[in-house]
């Protein structure tokens, strides 16, 4: 299997990117992102971590973490990611592992690509890149974020 890491700023087109290199190579996609957010789904080792480590204030009415309890923290964000980030990586290593004698690619997009060491398991990588503007106007569009998220 033939590792492409695919990484860039929010809001560059690195998911994007990766979903049509998808289409045209055939290839398997991880997105990280998507990856962090299984790891803290209800029942995991990672939710319960992240309880451990914060309390039940964090959940939203379904018993579910809110990541925006948490996102304006620095602190509590350090720490979350200290949970979750490791476990993202040892997912993406064991996938990895269990397919390297297989044919094909297989797509890693990654915003924290380098950050998180998961570089080392790349063939090759892809930084999608784009104007600090065009970043702002898909980020104010897209996700509704103010000028000054």
């Amino acid at each position: 299997m033939y590792v492409i890491g695919m990484t860039g700023g929010v809001g560059s087109g690195k998911t994007q990117a990766a979903c049509l290199l998808k289409e045209i190579a055939s290839a398997e996609l991880l997105i990280a992102d998507e990856l962090g957010h299984v790891a803290m789904e209800k029942g995991t080792d990672g939710y319960d971590e992240i309880i451990e480590s914060f309390g039940t204030d964090i959940l939203d009415a379904d018993g579910q973490i809110s990541r925006n309890v948490m996102a304006d923290d620095k602190e509590r964000l350090a720490l979350l990611n200290g949970i979750i980030h490791p476990k993202v990586k040892a997912y993406i290593r064991q996938y990895i592992d269990d397919r390297k004698d297989q044919e094909g690619v297989l797509i890693l997009e990654n915003a924290i690509l380098f950050e998180t060491g998961c570089d080392a398991f790349c063939d090759e990588i892809w930084y999608i890149a784009v104007s600090a503007d065009a970043r702002k106007k898909r980020l104010r569009q897209n996700r509704g974020y103010s000028d000054e998220k």
